[in-house]
Parts: C-alpha cells; sequence; structure tokens
C-alpha cells in the first residue's frame, strides 16, 4: 500500500519544529526507528517508539491513528517514516546570531513571528556569539543584516571620531 501524500498526516510533527537542532533530532529519531523496525523480530511498533523522545512517539502514534495507518504494517510504517524524513528535508533555514542563549519561549516567539508572516516552511538555525552584546545578526535568503547593538555603538564611535576629526581639519 502507497503511503499517502497528504502533509496533514505530517502536520503535528512539522510544525513542532522550530530549529536546525530540532530537525536534526527528529531525523536521527526517524533514522533510528526505520533501523530498530527491520532488526527487531517480533517487537511492537510501540515498543520500538519507546526508545524515542515521548513527545515525539505521540505524535507519531495520532499520526498513525489519525490517518487510519497500520502500525503492525512494516510498509506503511516505512513509508511513513521515509516521508517525514523528506519533508525534513524541505524547511528553509533562516540563520540568527544572538548574544545569548535563547529561552525556549524566545525560540517559540520568534518562529511564531516567522510562521506567521513568512510560512510554516521556515526554521531557524540558531548561533551564539557574546561579541554582538545584544541584538541580532539575521541571514535570510542569501541576504546579512545586523541589528546588533555591537553594529550601533560602532556606527555611533565611527561618527563621533568623523565629527572630532572634521573639527581638528578645520
Amino acid at each position: 500500500m502507497m503511503m499517502r501524500n497528504d502533509i496533514l498526516i505530517y502536520f503535528d510533527l512539522i510544525t513542532s519544529i522550530k530549529t536546525t537542532k530540532e530537525k536534526d533530532d527528529l531525523s536521527s529519531e526517524i533514522e533510528d526507528l526505520l533501523v530498530s523496525i527491520f532488526k527487531a523480530s517480533g517487537q511492537s511498533f510501540d515498543d520500538i517508539l519507546k526508545t524515542i523522545r515521548i513527545d515525539t512517539a505521540e505524535k507519531i502514534n495520532d499520526a498513525f491513528r489519525k490517518s487510519g495507518l497500520d502500525s503492525k504494517n512494516k510498509e506503511q510504517i516505512r513509508n511513513f517514516l521515509l516521508t517525514l524524513i523528506h519533508l525534513l528535508t524541505k524547511f528553509k533555514i533562516i540563520r540568527v546570531t544572538l548574544a545569548i542563549e535563547p529561552t525556549q519561549q524566545t525560540i517559540g516567539n520568534i518562529h511564531n513571528w516567522i510562521s506567521a508572516n513568512l510560512g510554516q516552511e521556515y526554521i531557524l538555525d540558531i548561533e551564539t556569539d557574546p561579541e554582538v552584546l545584544g541584538g541580532a545578526i539575521i541571514v535570510f535568503k542569501g541576504e546579512y543584516r545586523d541589528f546588533t547593538i555591537k553594529k550601533n555603538i560602532e556606527t555611533v564611535f565611527l561618527a563621533k571620531k568623523g565629527q572630532k576629526f572634521y573639527a581638528l581639519s578645520n
């Protein structure tokens, strides 16, 4: 039986991903599940799901339940997981550099804004660099934008330095 290409089956799994780290973690779990399914003889899919994070296992179980997929059918499981891995490669990435490690709430707020304004297909690749001091550096669609305090301070100092130089030369 072929896997339905209905994206709604994967909605809860896909929309829960906000960062490249979360995407990579989910990809790793899915790959582990694929290996475990065909290594395990006589072990149920529910037992295999116990080897991954509880929230991921619950979302996979919900997807199977809502879509009517058979969790005893290895081919349906395999197709579901392979399609999920394929969907994970479709995310577009927005690189963000911050001065400090953001909280989950901050990541959620940023991602919610991006989802509302750009769409669900974007995730964040977050780096920390204390030299930014505050604000953010954003790289999106090949464009670099610096909204950091460091840049603002440097701009002010350069302007002040230019004013002093102009005053001294007159």
